[in-house]
């Protein structure tokens, strides 16, 4: 064993167990277990392959806890964003053990060293909630909460790591995901949105948040980790977004999955297939 698996990926204490990103009661709901995730560069890897070392506190007693909560649909907003958070740290350490970072034509898509970053971020946010701390002023990033009660959804779930934003289908509601942004995220007009019944509208609706927030340029390096009790977050003055550029919401939509094609003046958009 490696000695990143002696410790547990959310609090660096020793691991005694293995921890499921997506919790089998999802696994189980949507029929996961031979579903596939992609990671950053197209390594295919199983839904119920996706374990990560954890130590018997953060898998027994907090995951535990909030996977109860999370299933019954019981969960406030703060347990939501923590839940999203675990799935983010878990996706990141599978990404950090990744050798390969390019492509098959051998373009670089990432840096490791950027993934291992954003992990440590994540886990400090991470043990400040674990250690019943405080964020402020103001909390570290946002969670869009969209209610699918009256309509009938596919499980999905997606992600752009640089942005970074994740959004995934539950049982009557989706989840969007910004662990750095400030809250900005909280300020996208997602009522203009029609249901997102389809994978199409989900990942578009994803994409769009994603590019919003990446337009104010905000670099992550502002998070000051004080100690496990206090999280500072400065306070955003006047955020600055840069200039809509139709060419870069393509990216977006491409980073998730979805294919643009020009016609004249007009982006015609559809889902790529699985």
């Amino acid at each position: 064993m490696k000695k990143s698996q002696n410790k547990c990926v959310f609090c660096g204490s020793i691991a005694n167990t293995k921890e499921d990103i997506f919790p089998k009661w999802l696994q189980r709901h949507f029929k996961l277990n031979d579903q596939e995730l992609n990671l950053l560069n197209k390594t295919p890897i199983k839904y119920s392959q996706l374990k990560v070392p954890a130590c018997h506190r953060c898998n027994t007693q907090i995951f535990s806890n909030l996977e109860n909560k999370i299933k019954r649909q019981k969960a406030t907003n703060l347990e939501y964003f923590i839940w999203m958070l675990k799935i983010f740290i878990g996706i990141l350490y599978e990404e950090s053990l990744l050798i390969n970072y390019k492509t098959r034509n051998l373009r670089s898509i990432y840096s490791k060293r950027l993934i291992k970053e954003k992990l440590r971020f994540a886990r400090n946010i991470f043990k400040v909630y674990i250690n019943k701390g405080a964020f402020g002023p103001i909390f570290p990033g946002s969670l869009l909460i969209i209610d699918t009660s009256n309509y009938e959804t596919d499980f999905d779930y997606v992600d752009i790591l640089f942005t970074p934003i994740s959004g995934i289908v539950l049982p009557k509601r989706i989840l969007v995901f910004l662990p750095f942004d400030r809250g900005l995220a909280s300020n996208f007009n997602h009522a203009k949105f029609p249901k997102l019944k389809s994978a199409f509208r989900f990942r578009k609706f994803v994409a769009e948040v994603g590019h919003y927030v990446y337009r104010f340029d905000i670099n992550y390096h502002w998070i000051n980790f004080k100690d496990s009790t206090f999280f500072v977050v400065p306070s955003l003055s006047t955020p600055t977004q840069q200039p809509y550029k139709k060419s870069q919401l393509i990216r977006f939509y491409n980073y998730v999955g979805i294919s643009s094609h020009k016609m004249g003046d007009k982006y015609f958009l559809s889902l790529n297939k699985k």
